[in-house]
């Protein structure tokens, strides 16, 4: 495994796009809809490589 150059904090990842996303979707539907973190700092991490679903 290779060696973490950065990680984002908590903060900045409740500022992208996708915590937004999900936020807006929970408190508009009421729902527990929820990604991981790790695999936002994935995505954050590595722009260029789809998340994985599972």
């Amino acid at each position: 495994m290779t060696k973490l150059l950065w990680k984002p904090t908590e903060e900045q990842i409740k500022r992208t796009n996708m915590y937004r996303f999900m936020k807006l979707v929970n408190e508009r539907f009421n729902t527990g809809f929820n990604v991981p973190l790790y695999l936002l700092n994935d995505a954050l991490l590595n722009p260029g490589n789809p998340l994985p679903y599972n």
